[in-house]
């Protein structure tokens, strides 16, 4: 099946642009259309309807500003001080354009799917999101699995002995070979990675990995073919991480 595309016309500059879209997206397309499909008998050619008055109607920006604000509010979404959240739809564009910018699209693919006319806007999401993962990261540091060692124990009923030597990297083990998975496409992010899981057999590794890392930042980048200073960073406050719960693991023994 051919990828999915949208065609996006702006009222704002006066143009269109075909994007594409996730296979998950158009299937809730497909949903959204059948669910209003009595509204549309009377030839009404929107997706987003609604009924107002007793009338089909276009379910407008007013209607959708103020729903989002009860969801919310029903749902008590809260910042960090406790306070409710203000979000707008805007934020939900603004967090799309920022990761893009900052994974494995280009400046002018992601101004061109956010439909921008320089790219001075574009690069603003870049710096908002730089600036926020850095202290992300510094909170977040590993958000894989430290475990004394892999067993059935700490993995359950997907481990064999099997897949452990499968699923075995320089340092550590990957748990798609528990899953069934066997295609990867996030090339030299295992550290970053959830499915990632490391022992204190790897415990020495992991302390010369960050130590090549903090001895010559652009060397190491350059050695692991890494061209993000910011990934580098992740991957020094994920290995300070991996490291100290090893340690507390070797503790236990």
């Amino acid at each position: 099946m051919d990828k999915p595309l949208m065609l996006v016309y702006s009222y704002k500059n006066n143009k269109d642009r075909v994007l594409p879209i996730p296979d998950e997206l158009a299937h809730n397309i497909q949903k959204l259309e059948e669910y209003t499909a009595d509204y549309r008998t009377e030839g009404n050619p929107y997706l987003f309807l609604t009924i107002r008055k007793g009338q089909i109607a276009l379910y407008n920006q007013t209607q959708a500003r103020n729903n989002l604000k009860r969801f919310i509010n029903w749902h008590g979404i809260k910042d960090e001080s406790e306070n409710i959240v203000e979000l707008t739809f805007h934020d939900f564009r603004h967090t799309v354009g920022s990761n893009a910018i900052n994974s494995d699209l280009s400046p002018k693919e992601v101004m061109q799917m956010l439909g921008h006319e320089s790219f001075h806007s574009t690069s603003l999401y870049a710096k908002v999101r730089n600036e926020k993962l850095d202290e992300d990261y510094k909170k977040i540091g590993f958000i894989g699995l430290a475990v004394q060692e892999i067993t059935a124990k700490t993995l359950g009923d997907t481990y064999s002995k099997d897949k452990e030597i499968a699923g075995t990297l320089p340092d550590g083990v990957c748990r798609m070979a528990f899953e069934g998975e066997d295609f990867c496409t996030q090339f030299n992010k295992c550290l970053l990675c959830p499915k990632f899981i490391t022992t204190p057999l790897y415990l020495e590794m992991h302390k010369q990995h960050l130590r090549h890392i903090q001895e010559d930042k652009p060397r190491y980048m350059r050695d692991s073919y890494i061209c993000n200073i910011e990934k580098v960073n992740r991957i020094e406050a994920a290995l300070i991480v991996i490291i100290s719960e090893l340690e507390e693991l070797n503790g236990k023994l």
